[in-house]
Parts: structure tokens; sequence; C-alpha cells
């Protein structure tokens, strides 16, 4: 399926599109044109294009990915970098993809791979976080992902200790059989 790029300089796209997410890719064009059709005939707004989608709330299993490092340099180094990043306190606003949502398109065409699978939707951005931690548990708790409201209300000033950035990535996952998923789930640590 050929892709371009709508930005100057236009350019395939196409190495990144797998059959699964060839599906979604389908599937919103198929919405949009439902959409379309019924502006044409007055029943519905342009502005029913552009509705957040339900992405959490469409799938029952998730693969979740999270990187972590313990400063913004080797967090950065994960991603494709613009001039002068380091100095711009709102870092995580300006850089775009690289080598973790390179692992992740992988991750998806692997997926196409598993017999119960109907579906992974990748979500296409991740989610920033710094985690001030004040034990080695909690440093472990977010590498792993996990979200401790202890850690998440705790401000810099608050502490002393060790500060963890993290990214996080979401996979959705439709399949025929619910309990092949579940013995899929593993934990598999990557770290700088």
């Amino acid at each position: 399926m050929p892709i371009i790029t709508p930005a100057y300089p236009a350019t395939c796209a196409s190495q990144n599109v797998t059959a699964l997410t060839q599906m979604v890719m389908i599937e919103e064009l198929k919405k949009a044109a439902v959409i379309v059709d019924k502006v044409i005939f007055g029943m519905a707004e342009w502005s029913g294009l552009f509705e957040q989608h339900g992405f959490f709330h469409k799938y029952s299993y998730y693969i979740q990915v999270t990187t972590s490092s313990d400063s913004v340099a080797s967090q950065i180094q994960w991603y494709v970098l613009a001039p002068g990043i380091l100095d711009d306190p709102i870092y995580n606003s300006i850089y775009r993809s690289g080598t973790v949502k390179s692992r992740m398109r992988q991750l998806v065409m692997m997926l196409e791979h598993v017999d119960s699978l109907t579906l992974a939707h990748p979500f296409s951005e991740g989610f920033e976080k710094v985690s001030y931690c004040i034990s080695n548990d909690e440093v472990c708790a977010v590498v792993q992902g996990e979200n401790w409201e202890s850690i998440n209300k705790r401000k810099k000033e608050d502490i002393q200790g060790k500060v963890v950035h993290s990214t996080t990535f979401y996979i959705g996952l439709a399949a025929n059989n619910c309990a092949s998923i579940a013995s899929m789930i593993c934990y598999v640590p990557l770290m700088l």
C-alpha cells in the first residue's frame, strides 16, 4: 500500500505499513467515508472527522513498552533530536521517533505471525514521565512501567533521590482466543 507523506519533501512511507497496520488504516478510512457521506447529505458536520479516537477503550489487551533512563541526555539517545534540544526545558514536545519507535514497528510486524491475533494497533505517540524516586524499589517500579501514586505525587523539591525519565508506548491487541494473549505476556528489561 503506497503511502505518500503530505509534508515537503514528499516521501514514500510504505515501509512502515504492515498487514495489521494496513487493516487499521482501512478501518479508519471507512469510518471517515461514512462521516463524509453524512456531511454531503447534511446529516453531520466536518468536525466529526476530528473527534478524539477511543484507542484506550477499544481493545481488551495491550502491550506496554517502557523505556527509562536516569538522565535527559540518556533518554534522548533513543530519539532523533532537534538542534539544541538539551537546552530546551520542554524537550519532550520537540523530538520525534527514533530507535524505540523503529523497534515498535518491528514488534508489530512480528505480531503479524501470531495466529490468534487479528489486529495489533500501535498508538502513534509515547507518554513522557519524569519520576522522583527515593528508593531502589521505586526506581525498579518505574522502570517496569508501574504507576505508584506515591511516586506520581512527589515533586523534585521533595527529595534528594533519583530521577527517572521514562517513555511508555502501547500496542492494542485484538484476538480470536483471549487465552493465547495471556500466554504471550512477558517482561523484558532493555536498558541503555
